[in-house]
């Protein structure tokens, strides 16, 4: 069985530290995430630093058309299309669930748009929002991929 994932924002009613665009499995608001972009961008292809736990890897999100996105992650689980779902679960912004695997040709073109602009993440299962820092001072320093 395929684990649900999704891409969806949340403000800052929870503190500054949760406001961002988050990639989480199960549902809308899990505990339990795969990358998170802080910040206020109106949409999620507009981030361009993502972070989650302890290993570096590429990260792209770029608008696919038609109210869909699409993930590049090198190969992990949560790389997909993701087709917008409605505005309410995502705190005013759409939210997007992970529908399908990228085609050969979205996955070119999303290559391209990381080749113009590219951001890093950092992944981790293991990670829970309790081990988020509660400000951007607290952050680590951004890890360069090469």
């Amino acid at each position: 069985m395929e684990l649900d994932t999704f891409l969806y924002y949340w403000d800052e009613s929870d503190g500054p530290q949760w406001q961002g665009w988050w990639i989480t499995p199960d549902h809308v608001g899990n505990d339990r995430f795969f990358a998170f972009s802080r910040g206020a961008a109106a949409s999620p292809d507009e981030c361009r630093s993502w972070r989650g736990g302890d290993r570096s890897i590429d990260m792209c999100v770029a608008s696919l058309g038609g109210g869909a996105m699409g993930v590049r992650a090198s190969g992990l689980g949560f790389e997909g299309v993701y087709e917008r779902e409605s505005e309410e679960r995502g705190h005013g912004r759409p939210a997007f669930r992970r529908t399908r695997d990228l085609t050969a040709a979205e996955a070119a073109r999303i290559d391209a748009a990381s080749a113009a602009a590219p951001s890093t993440v950092v992944y981790s299962q293991q990670m829970t929002l309790a081990d988020l820092p509660s400000s951007s001072e607290e952050a680590p320093a951004a890890i360069a991929v090469g």
